[in-house]
């Protein structure tokens, strides 16, 4: 997009104040670009009369209905009404190509309406916040997790991760069944659990999953986060990637990059079959306790993909 930017610039009768076509996607799509800001716009229609309320916050700005009578650079453009997301940013900062990447995939494939795609954006770019190492450790866990799951058993759980974001109760939440992935890299297999999430009589699951600590060999988050990024199935999931750019909003520090681990296995516990605590009055809540995972009683990936791929029909 810079070369395309740097030609609307020269443009002799260029005006920072005029909106330009960038690149077009499709009929209801195209990235613009106006006063030095690039816009993500989607046509509404040639006479509209309805409402909607604006949003800005620092990273990006929300106008929605906007009239466009005309784009600067290609008069036959289509015209008419369109929601306008600018992105207040620079195009070779760290967060345009996420902007840009999640437009893309949303107006390929629009799976969700459009002012909950502009409240996904506007809660990714956010500022972050610190994380632990454990933070680290809990979400290569979860994405190595359904990486694995999906190489070995063929069953795609990405559309499902994290679809509530920050609400999610969940790691992984169907339709007909609930999976919480805990992951470790020691040898405790141990996990603080909340017996009213498990235990709430729903279908729900418990995935522990192990890896190794490296030095050199395995994978770095980052590594991992770019896996899922630019390989199918996940790459082309837009949920996915939005619930995925949320997480990457928190900030890992240097263990993002620097601590490297392999993934040894993983195994799936039924909460129906887990024992836990019985009798417990109405008038006590939030129990959290500490559950010792005995990993013979646990299914393994493709024993586990069995039930999932039924539960998913």
């Amino acid at each position: 997009m810079i070369d395309e930017i740097n030609r609307i610039k020269a443009l002799p009768d260029y005006s920072p104040f005029t909106l330009y076509l960038l690149s077009p996607i499709n009929d209801s799509f195209a990235f613009f670009f106006e006063n030095d800001e690039v816009v993500f716009g989607q046509y509404c229609s040639d006479d509209y009369s309805g409402k909607g309320s604006s949003v800005e916050t620092e990273s990006l700005s929300f106008f929605p209905k906007v009239r466009v009578s005309s784009v600067g650079n290609n008069q036959t453009y289509k015209t008419g009404f369109y929601n306008l997301l600018f992105y207040k940013g620079h195009v070779d900062d760290s967060n345009f190509g996420s902007f840009a990447k999640l437009c893309s995939l949303y107006a390929a494939k629009p799976s969700i309406g459009f002012e909950e795609f502009i409240s996904s954006l506007i809660e990714i770019f956010q500022l972050p916040k610190d994380q632990s190492i454990l933070d680290v450790i809990g979400l290569f866990g979860e994405l190595a997790f359904l990486k694995e799951f999906y190489f070995q058993t063929g069953v795609d759980l990405s559309n499902y991760w994290h679809v509530s974001g920050i609400y999610s109760r969940f790691d992984v939440s169907a339709q007909k069944f609930n999976l919480e992935i805990k992951t470790t890299a020691s040898d405790s297999t141990s996990f603080d659990i909340k017996h009213e999430q498990i235990f709430d009589g729903s279908q729900n699951y418990v995935a522990v999953v192990r890896l190794k600590k490296e030095e050199s060999g395995g994978l770095s988050l980052k590594d991992l986060v770019s896996f899922a990024q630019n390989n199918k199935p996940f790459c082309d999931n837009l949920n996915f990637q939005i619930a995925l750019e949320k997480e990457l909003k928190k900030n890992f520090g240097s263990a993002f990059s620097e601590k490297r681990f392999s993934y040894l296995d993983g195994f799936v516990f039924d909460s129906r079959k887990m024992t836990t605590i019985s009798g417990i009055p109405f008038c006590v809540s939030h129990i959290t306790y500490l559950y010792d995972f005995d990993l013979s009683d646990g299914l393994d990936l493709p024993s586990f993909s069995k039930i999932a791929s039924g539960l998913l029909k």
